[in-house]
Protein backbone atom coordinates (compact mmCIF):
# COMPACT_ATOMS: atom_id res chain seq x y z
CA UNK A 1 0.00 0.00 0.00
CA UNK A 2 2.60 2.23 1.04
CA UNK A 3 6.66 3.09 -0.91
CA UNK A 4 9.48 2.13 0.96
CA UNK A 5 9.80 5.29 2.78
CA UNK A 6 6.61 4.54 4.49
CA UNK A 7 6.42 0.95 5.44
CA UNK A 8 8.16 2.35 8.95
CA UNK A 9 5.19 4.68 10.32
CA UNK A 10 2.43 2.28 8.01
CA UNK A 11 3.42 -0.86 8.21
CA UNK A 12 1.20 -1.97 10.87
CA UNK A 13 -1.93 -1.42 8.69
CA UNK A 14 -3.62 -3.84 7.33
CA UNK A 15 -6.56 -3.98 4.38
CA UNK A 16 -10.35 -5.22 4.53
CA UNK A 17 -9.16 -6.58 0.82
CA UNK A 18 -6.25 -8.68 0.42
CA UNK A 19 -5.06 -10.06 -2.57
CA UNK A 20 -4.30 -13.37 -3.54
CA UNK A 21 -2.51 -15.28 -6.33
CA UNK A 22 -4.22 -18.16 -8.40
CA UNK A 23 -2.28 -20.96 -9.85
CA UNK A 24 -3.31 -23.68 -12.78
CA UNK A 25 -3.44 -27.02 -10.86
CA UNK A 26 -1.20 -29.77 -11.52
CA UNK A 27 -1.32 -33.71 -12.09
CA UNK A 28 1.86 -34.23 -10.52
CA UNK A 29 4.59 -33.03 -8.62
CA UNK A 30 6.73 -33.03 -11.59
CA UNK A 31 4.63 -30.99 -13.77
CA UNK A 32 6.07 -27.54 -13.72
CA UNK A 33 7.20 -24.55 -11.09
CA UNK A 34 4.86 -22.41 -9.22
CA UNK A 35 6.00 -19.10 -12.00
CA UNK A 36 4.82 -21.86 -14.60
CA UNK A 37 1.90 -22.15 -13.19
CA UNK A 38 0.85 -18.61 -12.36
CA UNK A 39 -2.15 -17.56 -14.08
CA UNK A 40 -3.35 -14.46 -12.05
CA UNK A 41 -4.80 -12.65 -8.67
CA UNK A 42 -7.94 -12.00 -7.00
CA UNK A 43 -9.25 -10.16 -4.03
CA UNK A 44 -10.89 -11.16 -0.94
CA UNK A 45 -11.39 -10.81 2.40
CA UNK A 46 -13.17 -13.85 4.95
CA UNK A 47 -14.14 -12.58 8.41
CA UNK A 48 -15.78 -15.62 10.49
CA UNK A 49 -18.79 -14.69 12.68
CA UNK A 50 -20.09 -17.34 15.21
CA UNK A 51 -23.74 -17.09 15.34
CA UNK A 52 -25.94 -16.28 18.34
CA UNK A 53 -27.67 -19.27 19.97
CA UNK A 54 -31.43 -17.75 18.32
CA UNK A 55 -30.13 -17.69 15.38
CA UNK A 56 -29.08 -21.48 15.00
CA UNK A 57 -31.23 -23.55 12.66
CA UNK A 58 -32.76 -26.80 13.80
CA UNK A 59 -30.19 -29.15 13.86
CA UNK A 60 -27.04 -26.82 13.43
CA UNK A 61 -23.66 -27.28 14.62
CA UNK A 62 -23.27 -24.75 17.72
CA UNK A 63 -19.84 -24.47 16.47
CA UNK A 64 -21.04 -23.32 12.93
CA UNK A 65 -19.69 -20.41 10.81
CA UNK A 66 -20.80 -17.64 8.49
CA UNK A 67 -19.30 -15.04 6.49
CA UNK A 68 -21.18 -11.94 7.13
CA UNK A 69 -19.77 -8.11 7.00
CA UNK A 70 -17.04 -6.65 6.48
CA UNK A 71 -17.15 -7.18 2.98
CA UNK A 72 -17.35 -4.36 0.47
CA UNK A 73 -20.43 -4.69 -1.47
CA UNK A 74 -20.71 -6.17 -4.64
CA UNK A 75 -21.09 -3.65 -7.02
CA UNK A 76 -19.14 -1.50 -9.58
CA UNK A 77 -17.90 2.46 -7.62
CA UNK A 78 -17.63 5.33 -9.47
CA UNK A 79 -14.80 7.08 -7.95
CA UNK A 80 -12.96 10.73 -8.81
CA UNK A 81 -9.38 10.60 -8.83
CA UNK A 82 -6.78 12.94 -8.21
CA UNK A 83 -3.23 12.79 -8.91
CA UNK A 84 -0.37 14.92 -7.64
CA UNK A 85 2.52 14.31 -8.96
CA UNK A 86 4.51 17.28 -6.89
CA UNK A 87 7.93 16.68 -8.70
CA UNK A 88 10.58 13.49 -9.87
CA UNK A 89 14.28 13.63 -8.90
CA UNK A 90 17.17 12.36 -10.31
CA UNK A 91 15.90 10.76 -13.60
CA UNK A 92 17.75 8.74 -15.27
CA UNK A 93 19.34 10.86 -18.12
CA UNK A 94 17.97 9.57 -21.78
CA UNK A 95 19.77 12.16 -24.13
CA UNK A 96 23.44 12.08 -25.32
CA UNK A 97 23.73 15.38 -23.49
CA UNK A 98 23.07 14.07 -20.06
CA UNK A 99 19.74 15.37 -20.06
CA UNK A 100 15.95 14.51 -20.71
CA UNK A 101 12.71 16.25 -21.53
CA UNK A 102 10.73 14.86 -19.19
CA UNK A 103 7.05 14.62 -19.70
CA UNK A 104 4.00 12.73 -17.44
CA UNK A 105 1.54 9.84 -19.17
CA UNK A 106 -1.16 8.74 -16.39
CA UNK A 107 -3.05 5.52 -17.10
CA UNK A 108 -5.80 3.96 -15.55
CA UNK A 109 -7.94 1.52 -16.58
CA UNK A 110 -8.22 2.50 -20.52
CA UNK A 111 -8.42 6.19 -19.61
CA UNK A 112 -5.26 8.10 -19.86
CA UNK A 113 -3.90 11.45 -19.52
CA UNK A 114 -0.73 12.69 -21.72
CA UNK A 115 1.01 15.68 -20.88
CA UNK A 116 3.22 15.48 -23.75
CA UNK A 117 2.76 19.36 -24.50
CA UNK A 118 3.94 20.61 -21.45
CA UNK A 119 7.41 18.29 -21.74
CA UNK A 120 10.16 20.26 -19.30
CA UNK A 121 13.39 20.58 -21.43
CA UNK A 122 16.60 19.80 -20.12
CA UNK A 123 15.91 18.86 -16.54
CA UNK A 124 16.50 16.06 -14.74
CA UNK A 125 14.25 17.39 -11.24
CA UNK A 126 11.39 18.34 -12.93
CA UNK A 127 8.35 20.18 -11.47
CA UNK A 128 4.56 18.77 -12.58
CA UNK A 129 0.89 19.55 -11.23
CA UNK A 130 -2.35 17.90 -10.75
CA UNK A 131 -4.76 16.00 -12.63
CA UNK A 132 -7.64 14.20 -12.46
CA UNK A 133 -9.76 11.05 -14.03
CA UNK A 134 -12.48 9.08 -13.29
CA UNK A 135 -12.54 5.51 -12.45
CA UNK A 136 -14.87 2.49 -11.75
CA UNK A 137 -13.82 -0.19 -8.91
CA UNK A 138 -13.22 -3.01 -9.57
CA UNK A 139 -13.07 -2.70 -13.67
CA UNK A 140 -9.99 0.19 -13.39
CA UNK A 141 -7.88 0.01 -10.34
CA UNK A 142 -4.25 -0.35 -11.04
CA UNK A 143 -2.90 3.00 -11.74
CA UNK A 144 0.35 3.48 -13.65
CA UNK A 145 2.94 7.04 -13.80
CA UNK A 146 4.84 6.97 -16.40
CA UNK A 147 7.61 9.64 -17.51
CA UNK A 148 8.40 9.57 -20.89
CA UNK A 149 11.31 11.73 -22.87
CA UNK A 150 10.57 14.09 -25.12
CA UNK A 151 11.84 13.53 -28.52
CA UNK A 152 11.08 16.23 -31.71
CA UNK A 153 12.20 13.29 -34.19
CA UNK A 154 11.05 9.79 -33.50
CA UNK A 155 9.59 7.75 -30.79
CA UNK A 156 9.50 8.90 -27.45
CA UNK A 157 11.67 7.10 -25.22
CA UNK A 158 10.59 5.37 -21.61
CA UNK A 159 12.30 6.72 -18.52
CA UNK A 160 10.38 4.73 -15.66
CA UNK A 161 7.11 4.07 -14.31
CA UNK A 162 5.51 3.32 -11.12
CA UNK A 163 2.01 1.19 -10.22
CA UNK A 164 -0.07 1.80 -7.94
CA UNK A 165 -3.31 -0.87 -7.10
CA UNK A 166 -5.80 2.31 -5.91
CA UNK A 167 -8.80 -0.37 -5.27
CA UNK A 168 -6.41 -1.76 -1.98
CA UNK A 169 -6.36 2.04 -0.61
CA UNK A 170 -9.65 2.85 -1.66
CA UNK A 171 -10.89 -0.39 0.76
CA UNK A 172 -8.75 -0.36 3.33
CA UNK A 173 -9.71 -0.18 7.14
CA UNK A 174 -7.13 2.59 7.53
CA UNK A 175 -8.93 5.42 5.31
CA UNK A 176 -6.11 5.61 2.64
CA UNK A 177 -8.30 8.23 0.02
CA UNK A 178 -7.62 11.03 1.42
CA UNK A 179 -5.04 11.84 3.94
CA UNK A 180 -6.09 13.80 7.18
CA UNK A 181 -4.32 16.97 7.56
CA UNK A 182 -2.99 18.52 10.84
CA UNK A 183 -5.13 20.87 11.51
CA UNK A 184 -8.85 21.95 9.60
CA UNK A 185 -8.24 24.89 7.84
CA UNK A 186 -10.00 27.04 5.17
CA UNK A 187 -6.87 29.02 3.69
CA UNK A 188 -4.34 28.33 1.17
CA UNK A 189 -4.33 24.30 2.71
CA UNK A 190 -7.88 24.03 2.96
CA UNK A 191 -9.89 20.72 3.51
CA UNK A 192 -9.64 18.98 0.92
CA UNK A 193 -12.29 15.92 1.71
CA UNK A 194 -15.65 15.92 0.55
CA UNK A 195 -16.54 15.22 4.02
CA UNK A 196 -16.03 17.63 7.09
CA UNK A 197 -14.10 16.27 10.08
CA UNK A 198 -17.12 16.27 11.92
CA UNK A 199 -19.30 14.21 9.43
CA UNK A 200 -16.15 11.92 8.73
CA UNK A 201 -15.90 11.59 12.35
CA UNK A 202 -20.05 10.11 12.32
CA UNK A 203 -19.17 8.31 9.46
CA UNK A 204 -16.56 6.75 10.69
CA UNK A 205 -18.53 5.56 13.51
CA UNK A 206 -21.56 4.51 11.57
CA UNK A 207 -19.27 1.90 9.46
CA UNK A 208 -17.81 0.27 12.51
CA UNK A 209 -21.09 -0.20 14.43
CA UNK A 210 -20.92 2.49 17.21
CA UNK A 211 -23.22 5.13 18.54
CA UNK A 212 -23.15 8.45 17.07
CA UNK A 213 -20.42 10.54 18.54
CA UNK A 214 -22.13 13.55 21.20
CA UNK A 215 -20.87 16.94 20.60
CA UNK A 216 -21.61 19.11 23.51
CA UNK A 217 -19.43 22.70 24.10
CA UNK A 218 -15.95 22.08 24.71
CA UNK A 219 -15.78 17.76 24.38
CA UNK A 220 -17.39 15.18 22.14
CA UNK A 221 -18.06 11.74 23.87
CA UNK A 222 -17.53 8.46 21.26
CA UNK A 223 -17.82 4.78 22.44
CA UNK A 224 -18.06 6.18 26.66
CA UNK A 225 -14.92 8.04 25.31
CA UNK A 226 -14.85 11.47 25.85
CA UNK A 227 -12.26 13.92 24.13
CA UNK A 228 -11.80 17.69 25.59
CA UNK A 229 -11.07 20.53 23.27
CA UNK A 230 -12.05 24.29 22.30
CA UNK A 231 -15.19 24.57 20.22
CA UNK A 232 -16.30 28.13 20.72
CA UNK A 233 -14.17 30.53 18.29
CA UNK A 234 -14.81 34.27 18.22
CA UNK A 235 -14.92 35.55 14.77
CA UNK A 236 -17.53 38.68 14.22
CA UNK A 237 -19.98 36.96 16.42
CA UNK A 238 -19.27 33.32 18.80
CA UNK A 239 -19.12 30.50 16.52
CA UNK A 240 -19.67 27.08 17.85
CA UNK A 241 -17.57 24.85 15.63
CA UNK A 242 -16.53 20.78 16.51
CA UNK A 243 -14.47 20.56 12.79
CA UNK A 244 -11.33 21.16 14.78
CA UNK A 245 -12.22 18.61 17.85
CA UNK A 246 -12.98 16.41 14.90
CA UNK A 247 -10.00 16.04 13.32
CA UNK A 248 -8.18 15.66 16.73
CA UNK A 249 -10.45 12.43 17.67
CA UNK A 250 -9.78 11.35 13.93
CA UNK A 251 -5.92 12.00 14.66
CA UNK A 252 -6.34 9.38 18.26
CA UNK A 253 -8.88 6.88 16.36
CA UNK A 254 -6.75 4.19 17.38
CA UNK A 255 -7.25 4.93 20.76
CA UNK A 256 -11.03 4.15 20.37
CA UNK A 257 -11.49 0.26 21.61
CA UNK A 258 -12.51 -2.49 19.95
CA UNK A 259 -12.23 -0.68 16.22
CA UNK A 260 -9.86 2.18 16.60
CA UNK A 261 -6.76 1.91 14.05
CA UNK A 262 -4.68 4.45 13.17
CA UNK A 263 -5.72 6.76 9.82
CA UNK A 264 -3.33 7.65 7.25
CA UNK A 265 -2.02 11.19 8.01
CA UNK A 266 -1.89 13.44 4.99
CA UNK A 267 1.22 12.89 3.06
CA UNK A 268 3.88 12.55 -0.04
CA UNK A 269 4.82 9.68 -1.00
CA UNK A 270 8.41 8.73 -2.82
CA UNK A 271 8.03 6.18 -5.23
CA UNK A 272 10.68 4.34 -7.19
CA UNK A 273 10.65 4.66 -11.26
CA UNK A 274 11.38 1.31 -12.81
CA UNK A 275 11.62 0.33 -16.80
CA UNK A 276 11.24 -3.19 -17.90
CA UNK A 277 14.81 -2.17 -20.01
CA UNK A 278 16.80 -1.82 -16.90
CA UNK A 279 15.18 -4.68 -14.28
CA UNK A 280 16.52 -3.69 -10.67
CA UNK A 281 17.52 -0.26 -11.66
CA UNK A 282 16.37 2.85 -10.15
CA UNK A 283 15.36 5.17 -12.66
CA UNK A 284 14.89 7.77 -10.37
CA UNK A 285 12.03 8.87 -7.94
CA UNK A 286 8.57 10.58 -8.08
CA UNK A 287 6.75 12.38 -4.94
CA UNK A 288 3.39 12.79 -4.87
CA UNK A 289 -0.31 11.86 -3.53
CA UNK A 290 -3.26 10.53 -4.43
CA UNK A 291 -7.18 11.55 -3.33
CA UNK A 292 -10.13 9.44 -4.12
CA UNK A 293 -13.37 10.76 -3.02
CA UNK A 294 -16.53 8.12 -3.82
CA UNK A 295 -19.08 9.69 -6.85
CA UNK A 296 -22.09 9.07 -4.65
CA UNK A 297 -21.01 11.51 -1.79
CA UNK A 298 -21.14 15.38 -2.31
CA UNK A 299 -18.22 16.58 -4.95
CA UNK A 300 -15.02 17.57 -2.77
CA UNK A 301 -14.44 21.34 -4.66
CA UNK A 302 -11.60 22.38 -7.05
CA UNK A 303 -8.60 20.52 -6.99
CA UNK A 304 -5.46 22.47 -4.83
CA UNK A 305 -3.41 24.25 -7.06
CA UNK A 306 0.72 22.87 -6.98
CA UNK A 307 1.61 24.14 -10.24
CA UNK A 308 5.09 25.81 -9.68
CA UNK A 309 4.81 29.74 -8.96
CA UNK A 310 6.38 31.82 -12.06
CA UNK A 311 7.62 34.99 -11.54
CA UNK A 312 4.62 37.69 -10.95
CA UNK A 313 6.90 40.62 -10.20
CA UNK A 314 8.54 43.55 -12.46
CA UNK A 315 11.61 45.60 -11.42
CA UNK A 316 11.97 49.13 -12.42
CA UNK A 317 15.39 50.37 -12.74
CA UNK A 318 16.06 54.15 -13.07
CA UNK A 319 19.46 55.46 -13.74
CA UNK A 320 19.45 59.19 -12.44
CA UNK A 321 23.57 60.09 -11.88
CA UNK A 322 27.23 58.87 -12.22
CA UNK A 323 30.32 60.33 -10.36
CA UNK A 324 33.74 59.72 -10.15
CA UNK A 325 33.89 57.84 -13.22
CA UNK A 326 37.40 56.96 -14.85
CA UNK A 327 37.73 59.13 -18.07
CA UNK A 328 39.20 57.12 -20.92
CA UNK A 329 38.57 59.36 -23.73
CA UNK A 330 41.01 62.76 -24.21
CA UNK A 331 40.14 65.24 -26.33
CA UNK A 332 42.84 65.50 -29.39
CA UNK A 333 42.08 69.21 -29.09
CA UNK A 334 43.06 70.31 -25.29
CA UNK A 335 43.50 66.85 -24.06
CA UNK A 336 40.07 67.36 -21.79
CA UNK A 337 39.33 63.66 -20.44
CA UNK A 338 36.09 62.93 -20.95
CA UNK A 339 34.09 59.45 -21.44
CA UNK A 340 30.29 58.90 -23.07
CA UNK A 341 28.80 56.64 -20.14
CA UNK A 342 26.09 54.74 -20.41
CA UNK A 343 24.55 51.89 -18.06
CA UNK A 344 22.83 48.91 -18.89
CA UNK A 345 21.12 45.71 -16.82
CA UNK A 346 22.04 42.70 -17.48
CA UNK A 347 19.52 40.16 -18.47
CA UNK A 348 20.28 35.79 -18.82
CA UNK A 349 18.24 34.11 -20.86
CA UNK A 350 20.29 30.96 -21.83
CA UNK A 351 19.87 28.30 -24.41
CA UNK A 352 22.56 24.66 -24.27
CA UNK A 353 23.84 25.73 -27.80
CA UNK A 354 22.82 27.16 -31.26
CA UNK A 355 20.54 23.96 -31.86
CA UNK A 356 18.75 24.02 -28.79
CA UNK A 357 14.68 24.82 -29.78
CA UNK A 358 13.81 25.74 -26.02
CA UNK A 359 15.78 27.10 -23.30
CA UNK A 360 16.96 25.44 -20.23
CA UNK A 361 14.94 25.79 -16.95
CA UNK A 362 17.60 27.59 -14.56
CA UNK A 363 17.32 28.59 -11.00
CA UNK A 364 19.40 31.81 -10.64
CA UNK A 365 19.74 33.79 -7.51
CA UNK A 366 18.17 37.38 -8.21
CA UNK A 367 21.28 39.16 -8.51
CA UNK A 368 21.04 42.33 -10.33
CA UNK A 369 24.44 43.61 -12.68
CA UNK A 370 24.79 47.32 -13.73
CA UNK A 371 27.51 47.72 -16.18
CA UNK A 372 29.07 51.21 -17.11
CA UNK A 373 30.03 51.28 -20.48
CA UNK A 374 32.08 54.12 -22.59
CA UNK A 375 30.46 54.50 -25.90
CA UNK A 376 32.87 54.54 -28.71
CA UNK A 377 31.85 55.08 -32.27
CA UNK A 378 34.78 53.55 -34.28
CA UNK A 379 35.93 50.81 -32.16
CA UNK A 380 34.41 48.45 -29.25
CA UNK A 381 32.91 50.11 -26.33
CA UNK A 382 35.28 49.92 -23.18
CA UNK A 383 34.44 48.65 -20.15
CA UNK A 384 34.39 50.82 -17.14
CA UNK A 385 32.87 48.73 -14.11
CA UNK A 386 30.36 47.04 -12.49
CA UNK A 387 27.71 46.32 -9.84
CA UNK A 388 26.09 43.36 -8.53
CA UNK A 389 23.17 43.35 -5.98
CA UNK A 390 21.84 40.28 -3.89
CA UNK A 391 18.08 41.67 -4.38
CA UNK A 392 17.27 39.64 -1.24
CA UNK A 393 19.75 41.14 0.78
CA UNK A 394 22.32 44.28 -0.21
CA UNK A 395 23.23 47.20 1.35
CA UNK A 396 21.17 50.52 1.61
CA UNK A 397 22.77 53.22 -1.27
CA UNK A 398 24.18 56.13 0.56
CA UNK A 399 22.47 59.54 0.36
CA UNK A 400 25.15 61.27 -1.54
CA UNK A 401 28.07 60.61 -3.96
CA UNK A 402 30.64 61.75 -1.27
CA UNK A 403 29.61 59.13 1.55
CA UNK A 404 29.70 56.27 -1.12
CA UNK A 405 32.42 54.05 -0.25
CA UNK A 406 33.58 50.77 -2.21
CA UNK A 407 33.43 49.13 2.12
CA UNK A 408 29.32 49.20 1.32
CA UNK A 409 29.71 46.16 -0.46
CA UNK A 410 32.42 44.12 1.79
CA UNK A 411 31.49 45.71 4.81
CA UNK A 412 29.16 43.90 7.74
CA UNK A 413 26.31 46.57 7.41
CA UNK A 414 22.79 46.00 7.60
CA UNK A 415 20.86 44.69 4.07
CA UNK A 416 17.58 45.52 2.51
CA UNK A 417 15.15 43.19 0.95
CA UNK A 418 13.82 44.85 -2.38
CA UNK A 419 11.09 41.92 -2.23
CA UNK A 420 10.17 43.57 1.67
CA UNK A 421 11.41 47.16 0.98
CA UNK A 422 9.73 47.45 -2.64
CA UNK A 423 11.53 50.68 -3.23
CA UNK A 424 15.78 51.54 -2.73
CA UNK A 425 17.08 54.66 -4.27
CA UNK A 426 21.08 55.93 -3.40
CA UNK A 427 24.59 55.59 -4.47
CA UNK A 428 26.24 52.66 -5.23
CA UNK A 429 29.91 51.83 -6.01
CA UNK A 430 30.78 50.07 -9.06
CA UNK A 431 34.38 48.54 -9.58
CA UNK A 432 36.64 46.87 -11.83
CA UNK A 433 39.00 44.01 -10.94
CA UNK A 434 38.72 44.71 -7.58
CA UNK A 435 39.15 48.88 -7.67
CA UNK A 436 36.96 51.64 -7.29
CA UNK A 437 36.04 53.07 -10.79
CA UNK A 438 32.59 55.29 -9.79
CA UNK A 439 29.28 55.41 -8.52
CA UNK A 440 26.15 55.62 -9.48
CA UNK A 441 23.19 56.78 -8.40
CA UNK A 442 19.99 54.27 -9.11
CA UNK A 443 16.29 53.85 -7.65
CA UNK A 444 14.46 50.69 -7.97
CA UNK A 445 11.11 49.91 -7.73
CA UNK A 446 9.39 46.66 -7.28
CA UNK A 447 6.14 46.19 -8.56
CA UNK A 448 3.46 42.80 -8.70
CA UNK A 449 2.34 41.86 -12.47
CA UNK A 450 -1.14 43.64 -11.63
CA UNK A 451 0.58 47.12 -10.67
CA UNK A 452 2.56 47.13 -13.91
CA UNK A 453 -0.46 46.26 -16.10
CA UNK A 454 -2.21 49.70 -14.22
CA UNK A 455 0.90 51.40 -14.40
CA UNK A 456 2.42 50.92 -17.58
CA UNK A 457 6.26 52.22 -17.37
CA UNK A 458 6.75 55.70 -18.68
CA UNK A 459 2.99 56.39 -18.08
CA UNK A 460 3.83 57.94 -14.44
CA UNK A 461 5.60 60.57 -15.89
CA UNK A 462 5.37 63.33 -18.80
CA UNK A 463 8.35 61.63 -20.39
CA UNK A 464 9.35 58.53 -19.85
CA UNK A 465 13.02 59.66 -20.26
CA UNK A 466 12.42 63.77 -18.89
CA UNK A 467 16.08 63.74 -18.25
CA UNK A 468 18.22 65.26 -20.91
CA UNK A 469 20.39 62.60 -22.50
CA UNK A 470 23.64 62.32 -20.50
CA UNK A 471 26.53 63.05 -22.83
CA UNK A 472 29.55 65.04 -21.31
CA UNK A 473 29.37 68.98 -22.27
CA UNK A 474 32.39 68.79 -24.17
CA UNK A 475 30.49 66.46 -26.99
CA UNK A 476 28.62 69.76 -28.22
CA UNK A 477 29.93 70.53 -31.77
CA UNK A 478 30.87 74.28 -32.79
CA UNK A 479 27.81 74.50 -35.13
CA UNK A 480 25.54 73.45 -32.35
CA UNK A 481 27.08 75.67 -29.26
CA UNK A 482 29.79 77.29 -30.35
CA UNK A 483 29.91 79.58 -27.12
CA UNK A 484 29.46 76.85 -24.80
CA UNK A 485 32.53 74.68 -26.61
CA UNK A 486 35.03 77.58 -26.28
CA UNK A 487 34.14 78.08 -22.41
CA UNK A 488 35.32 74.17 -21.95
CA UNK A 489 37.82 73.90 -25.08
CA UNK A 490 39.56 77.35 -24.94
CA UNK A 491 38.88 79.70 -21.81
CA UNK A 492 38.81 76.89 -18.90
CA UNK A 493 42.45 75.72 -20.48
CA UNK A 494 44.16 79.64 -21.02
CA UNK A 495 41.84 82.16 -19.16
CA UNK A 496 45.13 83.35 -17.67
CA UNK A 497 46.95 83.37 -20.92
CA UNK A 498 43.61 85.47 -22.86
CA UNK A 499 43.48 88.06 -19.76
CA UNK A 500 47.41 88.65 -19.87
CA UNK A 501 46.93 89.40 -23.25
CA UNK A 502 44.08 91.66 -23.49
CA UNK A 503 45.60 93.61 -20.95
CA UNK A 504 48.83 93.50 -23.10
CA UNK A 505 47.03 94.32 -26.30
CA UNK A 506 45.27 97.60 -24.11
CA UNK A 507 48.27 98.68 -22.41
CA UNK A 508 50.11 98.30 -26.19
CA UNK A 509 46.93 100.45 -27.76
CA UNK A 510 47.03 103.32 -24.98
CA UNK A 511 50.81 103.50 -25.36
CA UNK A 512 50.63 103.49 -29.56
CA UNK A 513 47.63 106.93 -29.02
CA UNK A 514 49.99 108.10 -26.25
CA UNK A 515 53.28 108.29 -29.01
CA UNK A 516 50.91 109.11 -32.19
CA UNK A 517 49.60 112.17 -29.98
CA UNK A 518 52.53 113.65 -28.26
CA UNK A 519 54.13 115.13 -31.24
CA UNK A 520 51.36 117.00 -32.11
CA UNK A 521 50.77 118.08 -28.67
CA UNK A 522 54.68 119.16 -27.96
CA UNK A 523 54.24 121.02 -31.32
CA UNK A 524 50.88 123.00 -30.28
CA UNK A 525 52.13 123.83 -27.08
CA UNK A 526 55.53 125.47 -28.68
CA UNK A 527 53.79 127.47 -31.35
CA UNK A 528 51.17 128.68 -28.39
CA UNK A 529 53.80 129.10 -26.12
Amino acid sequence: LYNRELEADFGQFDDWVNTYELFRGKANEEEGSSDERFVGKFKARFCLYKLAEEEWGEGSDPGFFRVSRGIPANSPVQVLIRVYVVSASNLHPADPDGKADPYIVLRLGKNEIKDRDNYIPKQLNPVFGSFEMQATFPQESLLSVVIYDFDLVGGDDLIGETRIDLENRFYSRHRATCGLPTEYSEGYNAWRDSLKPSELLSKMCRENGLDAPRFSPGKISVADKVFHGKTLYMHEQPVESYEHLSLKILHRWSEIPAVGCKLVPEHIETRVLYNKARPGMDQGQVQMWVDMFPMDLPHPGPPVDISPRKPKYELRIIIWNTEDVILDDSNFLTGQQSSDIYVKVVVVRKRDNIFSLDKTEQKLPAILILQVWDFETLSSDDFLGTLELDLHGFPPGAKTAKACKAEMLTGRTERISIFQQKRARGWWPFSKSGELTGKVEAEFHLVTAEEAEKNPVGRARKEPEPLPKPRPDTSFSWFMNPFKCFFHLVWRNYKKYIITALILFILALFLALLFYTLPGAISQKMING
